[in-house]
């Protein structure tokens, strides 16, 4: 009988938030209709649709589990789930990797940190090139 896998939630209290600089070059950089167009463009020219992979980190307060999410921005208040994009022949758990690395290490701490990366939650795909999801 195989044993459930242990997942270890830390209290808020042990992370430090802060603000940085802008990462040029987000999707959120455009509206939501540029951004299917060029959704679609990719596709008929590749034929394949994008894919990307996503973290989800938990903490906890109050006793109730907290999904941490990156703030895009203000106007209107936008956030997403850090991540990148997933590159032909590249390892999807590589990709999260640096793509945490990016977010949430100081570029002197990148080479001391690795990530405990765990099982897929979930696979989302677009129904068709529009600016939401369905799982």
């Amino acid at each position: 009988m195989s044993e459930e896998p242990t997942l270890h939630l830390f209290h808020l209290d042990n992370y430090s938030f802060g603000s940085s600089q802008r990462i040029a070059g987000f999707a959120e950089d455009l509206p939501a209709v540029k951004q299917m167009e060029q959704l679609e463009a990719e596709y008929n020219k590749t034929g394949m649709a994008r894919q990307s992979v996503s973290a989800v980190l938990l903490a906890h307060d109050h006793g109730h589990p907290h999904v941490l999410l990156l703030k895009l921005s203000d106007n209107p208040p936008t956030f997403k789930l850090p991540g990148d994009i997933i590159t032909e022949g590249c390892d999807p758990r590589a990709t999260l990797a640096a793509a945490l690395l990016k977010y949430f290490a100081a570029p002197s701490d990148q080479e001391e940190i690795t990530w405990d990366i765990g099982d897929c939650l979930a696979r989302w795909c677009r129904t068709d090139f529009v600016s939401y999801t369905v799982s």
